[in-house]
């Protein structure tokens, strides 16, 4: 695959948050910080022959059931040590391992918080799972926007997350297509919004995942990470 470079080096006119690797961070930063080269496999863009994976459990386990598009995990890998060895990282970033000991890669679509505290008495797992099938949510599009990185204080301490911010047309359809569903069966249609939507695969963190709990918000606008031009391909 001929490879793109993404360049991620504009300068965003936004309202920044502690969150955020723009603003306030840039000022730290050398030029060489800012235009480190990486490079991930063009084959994390090819899913399709990859199974589906369910990630269900019993209805009463809090925070058990999710949906998520099934990722190739050796390019993440790869731009993972790549990561590692640019920032220099004596300690070798952290990886989800709740879905895999070994790891593995994924775009969340539902995240478990949603599933639980909004659409649970609506919608029921099997029925999501069917939808994504049926929408063949292993053939959906991939855009990769660039490397992004969050942070938040945990225990007195900076914490760091590392991902890849993405963009699907079709997983966004899955959304659309659950909060339908949702709405049929008697859901609020006011009470979840599937445009809310923060596609990406992580990479890597420090002490564990940062989500939009802590104050992570894994868009270009929120979380680009401007010290990296992202080649894709191989």
């Amino acid at each position: 695959m001929r490879g793109c470079v993404i360049f991620l080096c504009s300068i965003l006119s936004l309202s920044i948050s502690s969150t955020s690797c723009a603003g306030t961070c840039r000022a730290l930063w050398s030029e060489s910080e800012r235009t480190q080269n990486l490079r991930v496999s063009g084959g994390v863009l090819s899913n399709h022959d990859l199974p589906f994976v369910e990630h269900t459990g019993p209805i009463d386990v809090p925070f058990g059931n999710a949906l998520a598009m099934n990722i190739r995990y050796a390019p993440v890998q790869g731009l993972k040590s790549r990561i590692e060895t640019a920032l220099d990282l004596t300690i070798p970033l952290k990886i989800f391992t709740g879905w895999n000991p070994n790891g593995e890669a994924h775009v969340t679509t539902i995240t478990p918080p949603e599933f639980d505290l909004v659409l649970k008495g609506f919608v029921a797992p099997e029925r999501m799972n069917a939808i994504a099938r049926e929408m063949r949510i292993q053939e959906s599009d991939l855009e990769i926007l660039g490397v992004g990185r969050g942070e938040a204080t945990l225990d007195g301490k900076k914490e760091e997350t590392y991902f890849l911010i993405v963009r699907s047309a079709n997983l966004l359809k899955i959304r659309r297509a659950i909060h339908a569903e949702f709405v049929r069966n008697g859901g609020k249609a006011s009470s979840w919004n599937p445009e809310h939507f923060f596609p990406h695969i992580t990479i890597g963190f420090t002490k564990r995942d940062l989500h939009e709990n802590d104050g992570v918000l894994k868009d270009v606008a929120n979380s680009l990470d401007e010290r990296f031009h992202l080649i894709v391909g191989d």
